[in-house]
């Protein structure tokens, strides 16, 4: 900052000195005149201007009232080579916090210039973090300005390669600036901008930007009120986007007119990997347009459509999808309301199938006959690569369990079976065993919620007790440790679906954003337990 007044030598008569070859000029700000008009003028402009270079005791005085106007030949002579007016970098002296800004690798003084400039108060965490390779800020409140002062570092870093932002109500604004940044950055690779409220405006500017982007391969846009203008945007990227294999739109608002435009895309994108449709409005008319997507798609190896209410006719295209489809690996179909007659047309298709390894289809009133007609066909297909059909909370009957074990084929005893339960001596299914909201009461999360209510607590408060470090999160084994020594009642194989429906991540840990997003979907699940219990009534318990 420049001095408002002359230093207190000049004010009080001191001599000005010209400084001596043995040792360095001592430099003072003075008021500012006006600027040079030349390059020829800088250094006469500096020395009356900007700088007041002392004399040793023993030369020539001049008056204190001005500076004594020298030559370059004069000046330059009086300085020893490392020491002359010529090499020092008055650009760096005056503008020192700009260079300062030009030579930031890291981002961390960029990003604070940004907060100053746009008044957001800085995240200490983000800065720590913009040396890692993984960026997380999950639930910081940042906002459509936060999203701006974080996207100016990033746009050169050159260290992080995975970024999420989860839950931080970015809005279509935010994602403007995001998305301009990743039209410069081409380090990361892996997006997670879930539960942001982007809704379709934002969705259409992230498409727009993932048509020049080639570096993203993973996106999560879940949980953000997306509908079917942004479905068609999102669709119409991925006809041109060959980097994406991966793709998470599950908790949105897709309805028939977006089945439309995935069944279009499904036909001809040959390199998406991964699709997560799961908790939309598809169902069974556009369940329908998905499987036949899905029949002439030739690169998606997993696709998720569980609780979009798909029903009888959207299982019976399901299974003439999986008779053409060759690329398929993993499919969940889970909480759909498919009936014993749905499941046979599944059945159909797993008899012909060679490339699905798993299949989830858990929760759907399947009644006795269901697993049955689905293990009859493993039996049937010499092919098949299934390795788990996952029908928890479906019973199944003694007749189930006979073909297994009369099964010849090892390949057949070696798949894992994941059910409900077994029920013996010719009694017949009740309404019980397949309607939904009974089968919801079975949930594990529906145990350890009545545990954490009856001890009068909340499900974060569990957690605060069982962190003790203090670091927002835990591990696999010290929550089931955990809830085991409090008494929570559960069998092996319900822990092991409550810690993975928990660690959404897979990282091997439960962190503080993810318990509380494991309760936000189990009051989803609870609400869709209901409305499938009515629709389940309604149906008077038909096959």
């Amino acid at each position: 900052m420049l001095s408002p007044n002359p230093p207190r030598s000049v004010r009080e008569g001191a001599t000005n000195r010209i400084p001596s070859s043995r040792r360095s000029a001592k430099l003072q700000r003075l008021p500012l005149t006006s600027s040079p008009e030349s390059e020829e003028d800088t250094i006469d402009y500096i020395l009356r201007n900007q700088l007041l270079i002392t004399q040793t005791e023993d030369e020539e005085q001049m008056p204190h009232n001005g500076l004594r106007r020298a030559s370059d030949d004069s000046i330059t002579s009086q300085y020893d080579d490392n020491e002359s007016i010529l090499d020092f970098d008055v650009e760096e002296w005056l503008n020192r916090d700009k260079l300062g800004l030009i030579e930031d690798t890291v981002g961390d003084k960029t990003y604070i210039d940004e907060c100053n400039k746009t008044g957001v108060i800085p995240a200490s965490f983000f800065v720590r973090q913009l040396k890692d390779e993984k960026c997380t800020l999950r639930y910081y409140g940042l906002g459509p300005l936060g999203a701006k002062a974080i996207s100016v570092p990033l746009k050169s870093n050159i260290r992080i390669n995975r970024l999420d932002l989860e839950g931080n109500w970015l809005g279509s604004r935010g994602c403007k600036f995001l998305a301009n940044m990743f039209m410069e950055n081409v380090y990361i690779t892996v997006l997670y901008l879930a539960e942001n409220k982007i809704c379709s405006p934002g969705a259409i500017i992230m498409s727009e930007m993932l048509k020049e982007n080639d570096t993203l391969t993973l996106v999560d846009l879940s949980g953000n009120d997306i509908d079917d203008k942004g479905a068609a945007a999102i669709c119409n990227m991925l006809l041109s986007n060959r980097t994406l294999k991966t793709l998470y739109l599950r908790y949105n608002l897709f309805e028939e007119p977006s089945a439309t435009c995935f069944k279009e895309m499904l036909l001809h994108n040959e390199c998406l990997e991964e699709l997560d449709l799961s908790w939309n409005r598809f169902r069974a008319r556009g369940a329908v347009l998905l499987a036949e997507g899905v029949q002439g798609n030739i690169g998606l190896r997993s696709l998720n459509v569980s609780m979009n209410g798909i029903c009888r006719e959207g299982a019976e295209a399901m299974g003439q999808a999986l008779k053409m489809n060759r690329s398929l690996s993993y499919l969940d179909v889970s909480h759909n309301r498919i009936p014993q007659r749905g499941a046979l047309h599944i059945a159909e298709g797993l008899a012909v199938n060679d490339t699905l390894r798993t299949l989830k289809i858990s929760h759907n009133p399947l009644w006795k006959n269901g697993p049955v007609d689905l293990l009859k066909a493993l039996i049937q297909n010499e092919s098949s690569a299934l390795i788990e059909i996952d029908m928890e909370n479906i019973s199944i009957t003694s007749e189930f369990e006979e073909l297994v074990e009369k099964s010849e084929s090892v390949r057949v005893k070696n798949v894992m079976f994941k059910h409900g339960g077994v029920v013996r001596d010719g009694k017949c299914l009740e309404s019980s065993d397949v309607d939904p909201l009974a089968a919801f009461k079975r949930d594990p999360m529906t145990k350890l919620k009545k545990y954490v209510s009856e001890a009068g607590y909340r499900i974060i408060d569990l957690f605060k007790d069982m962190d003790k470090d203090g670091n927002m999160s835990i591990t696999r084994d010290e929550f089931l440790r955990k809830i085991k020594t409090a008494g929570v009642e559960l069998t092996e194989e319900q822990s092991d679906i409550l810690i993975n429906r928990l660690d959404q991540d897979g990282d091997g840990t439960i962190d503080w954003r993810e318990m509380l997003e494991g309760e936000t979907e189990y009051r989803r699940m609870k609400r869709d337990a209901k409305k499938e219990h009515e629709k389940f009534m309604e149906d008077g318990n038909r096959e």
